[in-house]
């Protein structure tokens, strides 16, 4: 099987547009983003918003990579990636959920890099920012990011 028989699993399908699960933090505090190699644009503050009027939607959504490693291996699965979604509709701050049970040690490597695929496709979304009273506003989100492998031929006993 080739890589291009695996297949993304894109997220739930709402409005005609693929979207997220949202969910919002409540904080009354600007967080600042403070990593070193971050662009100046990454570490501007930003106020998150609790009760926005008008949520998110996604405008870009670009499809992870499967690792080679992980397909090779037939890892797969879901990875639930939380993130702010700033007041421009980019994304910031991109956390792996962490699994309620830990991978088995022999696809500890594979479920890394699915992480960092799911990572890295997250960073590049973009979306219509929620709004509050007219202007846009900075949310948390989570989405699932999901791997699948189609057509896999079955195992030899």
């Amino acid at each position: 099987m080739t890589r291009e028989q695996a297949a993304y699993s894109p997220l739930m399908h709402i409005g005609g547009i693929a979207g997220v699960l949202i969910s919002v933090l409540s904080v009354g505090l600007p967080v600042t983003a403070g990593d070193g190699d971050k662009k100046a644009s990454d570490t501007e503050p930003y106020e998150l918003v609790k009760d926005y009027d008008v949520g998110p939607s996604i405008v870009k959504q670009t499809v992870p990579r499967y690792p080679s490693h992980a397909f090779q291996v037939g890892a797969y699965g879901t990875v639930h990636v939380d993130f702010v979604i700033d007041a421009k509709g980019r994304v910031r701050d991109p956390k792996v959920v962490p699994p309620k049970d830990p991978p088995r040690a022999d696809l500890a490597r594979a479920v890394e890099e699915l992480n960092q695929a799911a990572l890295e496709t997250v960073r590049e979304w973009r979306f219509k920012p929620a709004q509050k009273d007219g202007r846009p506003v900075a949310t948390i989100a989570r989405a699932p990011v999901s791997f699948k492998i189609l057509d896999r031929p079955p195992r030899a006993k």
